[in-house]
């Protein structure tokens, strides 16, 4: 692999963790808690954990959907500005064949310039 791409992987795996640690840790921070409740109670059931901690993670996960959404579309901008260079209009022009397919982009989305308003083709 070339290093743009272990740059890549590495990019991508540390957004992943970034995004879903705050929704982790807050199911974390929920289980530790209903523990030490239940070891304060003696009361040993093992299903009490777990519908607190699933609805604090959606909740979270609700809460936190905006800054999730701003993230991955950076994160996506950032991909398709390594894919066919910064600055560029994100579609691949007529000699980007080997770049679209390579994307997984088909050739048949390519931008078409609209034509001029006397233009008859």
């Amino acid at each position: 692999m070339a290093d743009g791409s272990l740059d890549t992987v590495r990019e991508a795996l540390f957004e992943a963790l970034l995004i879903s640690l705050p929704i982790l840790g807050a199911g974390l921070l929920i289980g530790l808690v209903i523990s030490v409740l239940q070891a304060v109670t003696q009361i040993q059931e093992q299903t009490l954990t777990f519908v607190p901690k699933i609805v604090v993670m959606i909740v979270v996960s609700i809460l936190l959907l905006g800054w999730i959404a701003v993230r991955l579309g950076d994160f996506s901008r950032d991909m398709f500005d390594f894919a066919w260079g910064p600055g560029d209009s994100g579609w691949p022009g007529p000699g980007d064949a080997a770049t679209a397919l390579a994307c997984g982009v088909p050739l048949l989305a390519r931008r078409v310039p609209a034509p001029e308003r006397g233009d008859v083709r």
